[in-house]
């Protein structure tokens, strides 16, 4: 009875041991189905959380990048528009300026058309004038000057040796000088003005002076200087004797008294005279040179002209007469 006691003891022990073993095998399966299903869920929401970032992403990236697209859109097109306006405004300048441009070349063209008439119209009338004067002057009755006074041969007083030398004892009267070509005329007094009408003033500022006018006189061009080499220079007068009682002077010398001997009548003989004391054939000369020359009154188109300086102008001083 005690080993079945003691065998009945150890089997319900054994009993007990396997129940607790089972109950704690239980109680394991149960928490271990709780955390599966704890983890099941927390992949769930880790999935649906994944899948709302992305989708999220996705949305925020479609957003950005209509955006982009339409803010590069507007950029260009506003570019494009500022251009177009540039383009059309920097048009509209040019167009103005060249429409500016041709006006001013027009105006221009008219001056010169202008100015060309005035000149050719100024020369005809000029031209008129002068030959009208000369035709005048050509008719004049011829004035004579009178025979030539007599001159007095002087002794002279024998001068030391050494400045006696080739030196002569009397002074011989010069030979009558020659004949003129043609007859001269009397010099005028006051000289009209060439024109006869007053131009009016040119649109370009260019003022033609008159002869009247209060102004130095240029200085004879190589034409004028040329034609006044034509005729002979005047004789030189004989030096005046050492007599009390001198000779009666000259009407070239009465006439231009104020004036050094050595402008009126040149050493050399051969040099010719100033233009200021040319005789009515030169001048004469000189003026139908100047008539017939179809040069332009006034300075080209390349050339400054100065009204204060023109001291070598084209007729020089040949128009000057001897008063």
């Amino acid at each position: 009875l005690e080993r079945a006691a003691a065998t009945i003891e150890q089997l319900e022990d054994q009993a007990r041991r396997a129940s607790e073993r089972l109950a704690s095998a239980e109680s394991d399966a149960g928490r271990g189905r709780e955390n599966e299903q704890i983890l099941q869920r927390t992949l769930m929401l880790a999935q649906k959380t994944a899948d709302e970032a992305v989708s999220e992403a996705q949305a925020r990236a479609k957003q950005m990048v209509e955006e982009a697209e339409a803010r590069a859109y507007s950029l260009v097109s506003e570019a494009e528009a500022t251009a177009r306006r540039m383009a059309m405004a920097e048009q509209r300048r040019l167009e103005a300026e060249v429409l500016g441009l041709g006006a001013r070349r027009e105006a221009l063209l008219s001056d010169i058309d202008n100015l060309e008439r005035f000149e050719s119209e100024y020369r005809t009338r000029l031209r008129r004038a002068i030959e009208a004067d000369l035709a005048s002057l050509d008719a004049r009755q011829t004035v004579t000057t009178g025979p030539r006074p007599q001159l007095h041969e002087v002794d002279l007083p024998a001068a030391p040796p050494d400045e006696s030398v080739g030196a002569p004892s009397t002074i011989a009267a010069p030979p009558p000088p020659p004949p003129p070509t043609s007859a001269p005329a009397p010099p005028t007094p006051a000289a009209a003005p060439v024109a006869t009408e007053t131009p009016e003033r040119p649109a370009g500022g260019v003022v033609d002076r008159e002869p009247g006018d209060n102004q130095r006189e240029p200085e004879p061009s190589a034409s004028s200087a040329a034609a006044s080499t034509d005729s002979p220079p005047p004789p030189p007068p004989p030096p005046p004797p050492p007599s009390s009682v001198p000779p009666p002077p000259a009407a070239d010398e009465r006439r231009d008294d104020a004036r050094p001997r050595e402008q009126l009548f040149p050493e050399d003989p051969h040099e010719p005279a100033e233009t200021e004391v040319l005789d009515d054939d030169a001048f004469f000369a000189s003026l139908r040179e100047a008539v017939r020359d179809d040069r332009p009154l006034g300075p080209s188109e390349h050339e400054e002209f100065d009204d204060e300086d023109d001291d070598t102008g084209r007729f020089g001083n040949v128009f000057k007469r001897r008063r």
